[in-house]
């Protein structure tokens, strides 16, 4: 029920459009299908573990959704990481051209703060908070600056150091983000944001690991490729006993939270 909510917000906010507007909408929709929803469904667990009812959290699952979508659509370009396929069909630029695909990434990447901005559900409180959370997280300080390591240490050796701070930000930042924003709308205690948080740091940072342990693209340096598999299997291993130690902190039970793990 959550996530078809979720679903239809997603669409709706591209559905009706002018008709000039309407071979950007298209854009934006094709972008969008498809996807694990994995960062929006931890946002509406977060909130449900904490008492939260969903309707509530729905646009601050929505604006993570969009912001992140936005970040794939420019990751996929080839002044970036150069993907031809995304969600199991061909990249927004290898459909649209890589110029709309730009403009998509940036719709979406606006409409995520609009969304926010323009809530009905949200406090100004809520709105203020959540815009600052996703801000921080996903500019200077978060997604983009591992994202500019990311691409200007391309075929380039790169440090151990700067190679966890480029997987932190540019994977963990915004998981992370996502246990916050469930707790926020949910009016969770400052430590237990703070929890959530250092939850989310080590889930988002195993998350990549795995996933860069199934990727074939030996071009590239990850922490798997400088490390090997046996310390990735060791380091995911341990890290989720420290995110399941972490949960154990909070005010409450968090049920839905530890199947993630």
């Amino acid at each position: 029920m959550a996530l078809a909510s979720l679903e239809h917000r997603l669409q709706e906010l591209f559905s009706s459009p002018s008709l000039r507007q309407k071979p950007l909408y298209e854009a934006a929709q094709y972008a969008l299908e498809g996807g694990k929803r994995l960062r929006p469904k931890i946002v509406l667990d977060t909130a449900t573990t904490f008492g939260c009812p969903l309707p509530k959290a729905i646009d601050a699952a929505v604006a993570i959704e969009l912001l992140h979508t936005y970040s794939l659509i420019h990751d996929d370009l080839p002044c970036m990481d150069n993907d031809d396929y995304r969600r199991g069909k061909p990249s927004v630029h290898k459909v649209y051209g890589e110029g709309v695909a730009v403009l998509v990434g940036d719709c979406l990447l606006t409409e995520a703060f609009h969304t926010l901005a323009s809530s009905k559900k949200l406090t100004l409180k809520e709105k203020k908070e959540l815009i600052q959370i996703l801000g921080k997280r996903s500019g200077k300080e978060g997604m983009i600056a591992g994202q500019y390591l990311d691409i200007t240490s391309a075929n380039q050796k790169i440090s151990l150091r700067d190679l966890y701070f480029l997987t932190l930000q540019k994977t963990a930042a915004l998981l992370s983000v996502s246990f916050v924003f469930g707790a926020v709308v949910a009016h969770a205690s400052l430590q237990d944001r703070k929890v959530l948080h250092n939850f989310g740091v080590r889930y988002g940072l195993a998350y990549q690991i795995a996933d860069d342990l199934q990727d074939t693209d030996i071009g590239k340096t990850t922490l798997v490729s400088l490390l090997g598999k046996r310390w990735a299997q060791e380091t995911i291993k341990n890290l989720k006993g420290q995110a399941k130690g972490k949960l154990s902190m909070l005010s409450r039970p968090a049920p839905l939270l530890l199947k993630l793990l």
